[in-house]
């Protein structure tokens, strides 16, 4: 139950919490509408034929952990992991057949562990992306097997931007971060964006989203 029966959110709330988010240290507003978008609309992923990922970038101080703690997580309701530690079968086998929004912190390439272990989220990921995607079935000890077809919206997070595949790259849309402008204070948005995004009002943006579906396939 993620609020798509509820009373459908105010345009009146939505350009609030828009225009506070635009506040934040966003390169573009081109990056805060994106960032703002995939986290509305990724919690009906499997309504889509086509799902891109979003990678959340920029360097160290940029307010990458606010975007994610204030903003994406609270509207889509997502699914958490640590992308450095997170393994594919650990993410299949608590996701299994949910097509929500799922998350990955930390998803860093500094170390080859690390790189390995991005390259095959990026894998889980493509398979994501379209309904064409084959099913992905693996075997059990028993002689069985399990299939997956799992339908989500991916993002991740990460310090380095760069994306080694083309395939990939073509898959993936960056949010870019820069670090803030000076005199815009921190916690006042950060403390104004805990007042506007609270589970309820979070609720009605998912039941207006629903709601607005078929305007939003056109």
């Amino acid at each position: 139950d993620i609020g798509i029966n509820d009373a459908p959110a105010s345009a009146e709330l939505c350009k609030e919490i828009k225009e506070t988010i635009f506040k934040m240290s966003f390169e573009t507003p081109a990056d805060a509408v994106r960032c703002i978008a995939w986290s509305a609309l990724s919690p009906f992923a499997g309504a889509f034929k086509y799902r891109p990922a979003l990678l959340l970038t920029g360097s160290s101080g940029t307010g990458k952990t606010t975007v994610a703690n204030y903003c994406i997580r609270p509207l889509s309701e997502c699914e958490w992991f640590n992308g450095s530690e997170s393994t594919v079968p650990g993410v299949r086998g608590k996701i299994q057949h949910d097509s929500c929004a799922i998350v990955f912190d930390e998803t860093e390439a500094d170390t080859i562990k690390k790189r390995m272990n991005r390259d095959d989220l990026f894998s889980l990921m493509r398979v994501n992306v379209s309904n064409d995607a084959p099913d992905t079935v693996k075997g059990t000890k028993e002689g069985g097997y399990n299939s997956f077809k799992m339908q989500n919206m991916f993002g991740f997070i990460a310090i380095d931007p760069t994306v080694d595949s083309i395939a990939d790259e073509n898959r993936i849309f960056r949010v870019n971060m820069v670090k803030p402008k000076t005199g815009v204070k921190w916690k006042e948005v950060e403390n104004r964006l805990k007042s506007l995004l609270t589970k309820k009002n979070c609720r009605a943006i998912r039941a207006l989203t629903w709601n607005k579906l078929n305007v939003i396939f056109e």
